[in-house]
């Protein structure tokens, strides 16, 4: 019997959102329940951001809920804790870079599939309310030209 493919967590609203450029693949700081709950499923990367600071990457605000099976585990701020992000001092000088030319680092998906769990990065600048209302016309007549 096969085992069904693992989905990865993407963040729909980051390509709305931002105009992405590079992408970086980077590994997590995790705790095991957090681990199971992320396998599962259970991890929300809505609000999620990247900050850079002293040499280090952090993840802020991803939200992990506990399973059942593993709730006694998870502390009282464990599910929104700050998670260290594991990157080589080349990527953490591309990032600071970046920053310092007022592009945003915003967190893309979270790769689930294999033996690590990591999630990928992309280097991007936000888009005006006129890019979004002109990439919600795209998406329409492409849907228009698929329905004929």
């Amino acid at each position: 019997m096969k085992k069904p493919k693992k989905k990865s967590i993407v963040n729909k609203r980051a390509h709305f959102d931002y105009d992405l450029k590079d992408s970086y693949i980077a590994g997590l700081e995790l705790f095991g329940p957090e681990v199971s709950s992320i396998r599962k499923g259970q991890v929300s990367l809505a609000s999620t951001y990247i900050t850079v600071q002293d040499n280090a990457a952090t993840l802020i605000n991803m939200a992990v809920q506990p399973l059942k099976t593993n709730a006694k585990h998870f502390t009282e701020n464990m599910h929104t804790r700050n998670r260290k992000l594991l990157l080589k001092q080349k990527e953490i000088d591309q990032l600071l870079a970046a920053k310092k030319q007022g592009l945003s680092i915003i967190p893309t998906k979270l790769l689930t599939e294999g033996r690590y769990i990591k999630i990928m990065l992309s280097i991007g600048k936000g888009k005006k309310l006129y890019d979004k209302r002109e990439t919600i016309k795209k998406r329409e007549q492409e849907r228009k030209q698929i329905d004929y």
